[in-house]
Order: C-alpha cells, then structure tokens, then sequence
C-alpha cells in the first residue's frame, strides 16, 4: 500500500509548495530511516516548478494545462505511475493555483481517488478474507490567515465535499496575517470550533498548525526556502553562521515534532 500525498489550492502564494517541501523532506528521513524508496515526486505548477527546483527530491514536472484544459494522455500518465507505486512507497505531488480548478475537475469525472483507494485483498491474510486499502490518498491544504483565509477555508470545505475517500491535512498557517475570522474567531487556536471542522472531521487526518516563529526565525527559514535547499543541505553550509544553522536545527525539529503527532503521516 502506497500513500499519495497531494497539496492543493486555489490559488498561488498561500504556502501550497512550503507544505510540500516540508512534507518531502520529512518523508524522505522516514523512508530512509526504514530503509525504503524515496519518495517518487511529481511538480504540476506551470508557473512557478518551485518543487522541481529543489535538486534533492528529483520531482519530475509534468506539464498538465493545454489553453486552460488537462492534457488527458498526461494526467493518464501520471495516474499510472502512482497505481505501479509499491508497497510502503511515498508519493508526492505538488500543484499551482492555476491549474486547481481543471484539476479537481479532471479527478472527479475520472473517478481517480476512489480507484486509487479501492479496497483489495490484504496480502497478509492466507485466507483471503481481510480488505485493506489499495493506496492511501491525503490531500494536503493550507489555510492561511489575512486577505486569503475566507477563501482557503471554503477551498477545505469544498475538497472534503468533492473527495470523501481522501484524507485530508489542514495546515494553520498564520504567516500571511490575522486567522481571526468575521466573527472573531480564532482559527489558529480554535480551529476544532470552526464550522469547516466540525463539517468536516470525519476526513480529517490531521492538523499541521505552522509554527508562529520570531522574525529571525522567519528570516532564516525563508531564506532556505528561497535558495531551493533542503534542512540538511543548508545545515551543511559552512558559509551559513552558527547562529543561523542553530535557528535552522530548531525549526527542523519544531516541524518534525508538529507531523510526528499526525499518527497517519508518521507511521
């Protein structure tokens, strides 16, 4: 069994490929540490290809939008490398803005999720008599606070609606402004309250609130995304100061603990 993991939004800076190289990294340590394949990565935005600019992951891009349209022989494509993943395979893909609404389009009038999910026999049972999952499915979504936080709850809303053989993970992030919504609710802190939540936590795999760093922090952390490097490969970096690879350590570690507690993610 296999798990696929998709980022998805509607639109393009809301951290849609933070989430995925953050998950990446991730993911490679713990197939590594189990001596298991990397992760096999797949960048679908054609604006930006951030995932695919990160050396480390090998992420082929795939070039899904002909005149706004999924170019079908493609998508079909990728659908059957991820049906070939192996057992214990770690999937990837990244997504823009842009290219969502065709998307989640394609998906539903092809059936996708609910095929990749369909139950099979369990090859650990002789008898044949156990079901297991074919693939896990996960849909990661972010939903980030100021102007943009209206627009990615009802984005999760919508989602859960259109998969409900998915597995969904909200990611909190507060780095865009105010998650207080019209009602003064604070999504960041009481998320579980939200109508979208309650609706909703039946899909729920699990809920990544990113952390509120200080302003060093957020500098050297965005400085790492913006040269393309992983953790690892900036903490290799003698021409970065102690100071700075220090700061790095404690950002690794404060993600790493935050999807250690999402038992689906980690195990």
């Amino acid at each position: 069994m296999a798990k696929v993991h998709l980022t998805l939004g509607t639109k393009g800076g809301i951290g849609k490929s933070i989430i995925t190289v953050i998950l990446a990294q991730y993911l490679a340590e713990k197939q590594a540490q189990a001596k298991r394949n990397a992760p096999l990565c797949f960048d679908l935005d054609p604006s930006c290809r951030t995932f695919s600019g990160y050396a480390a992951f090998n992420a082929q891009f795939i070039d899904l939008l002909k005149d706004g349209e999924i170019v079908q022989h493609h998508f079909d494509a990728l659908i059957g490398k991820i049906d070939a993943a192996k057992k214990d395979d770690v999937v990837m893909i990244d997504t823009g803005g842009n290219t969502y609404n065709a998307l989640v389009a394609y998906l539903r009038a092809s059936n996708v999720v609910p095929f990749l999910t369909q139950e099979i026999d369990d090859p650990t049972d002789p008898a044949k008599k156990r079901k297991m999952p074919k693939n896990e499915f996960f849909v990661h979504l972010p939903i980030s606070g100021g102007g943009e936080l209206k627009t990615t709850m009802i984005c999760f809303d919508n989602v859960a609606k259109f998969f409900p053989d998915a597995q969904l993970v909200a990611w909190l992030n507060p780095f865009l402004g105010s998650m207080v919504l019209d009602g003064g609710m604070d999504c960041y802190s009481e998320f579980e309250k939200t109508a979208v939540f309650k609706d909703n936590a039946a899909h729920l795999a699990g809920i990544a609130k990113m952390p509120e760093w200080s302003a060093l922090m957020k500098h050297d952390v965005a400085a790492m995304f913006k040269s393309s490097r992983t953790f690892e490969q900036c903490l290799a970096d003698k021409n970065l100061n102690i100071m700075e690879r220090q700061r790095l350590v404690m950002a690794k570690r404060t993600l790493w603990d935050l999807l250690d507690n999402i038992e689906e993610i980690s195990q």
